[in-house]
C-alpha cells in the first residue's frame, strides 16, 4: 500500500514526507516541523519502528494543536489528548492512512 501523505488532526492538515537518510543528517528518524505543518520520517524506517516514530511525531503535532504548555500535570495533558487523538483516529478522512497504518504490523 502507499505511504501516507497528510494526516489531518482537527481541522489542519498536516504533510507527512518520508526522507531518504534523515537521521543520517539530522541525528533523529522522525521531526515535526510547526512552520511548515509538515512530519519528516526517515524512509528507512519499517514495521513497528515506523508506527512508533509516526505517531510520536503525530503527539508533537496534537501538542502544538492544543496549545499543551510544560509543566501541565499527567492527566490533565492525558485529558487534553484524548479526545483530539480519537478524533485523528475517528476522522474519515484519515482513513487511508489507517489502513496502511493497520498493515505495518502485519
Amino acid at each position: 500500500m502507499r505511504r501516507p501523505s497528510s494526516i489531518w488532526i482537527v481541522s489542519k492538515k498536516y504533510k507527512i514526507r518520508f526522507v531518504a537518510n534523515l537521521a543520517k543528517h539530522s541525528l533523529a528518524v522522525g521531526m515535526f516541523r510547526w512552520e511548515s505543518s509538515e512530519i519528516l520520517i526517515d524512509d528507512g524506517l519499517k514495521g513497528p519502528g515506523l508506527a512508533e516514530t509516526l505517531l510520536h511525531e503525530i503527539l508533537h503535532a496534537v501538542h502544538v494543536t492544543c496549545n499543551l504548555q510544560t509543566g501541565v500535570d499527567e492527566e490533565d495533558i492525558v485529558s487534553r489528548l484524548t479526545p483530539i487523538l480519537l478524533d485523528v483516529i475517528r476522522n474519515g478522512k484519515n482513513q487511508k492512512f489507517w489502513k496502511w497504518w493497520k498493515e505495518l504490523d502485519e
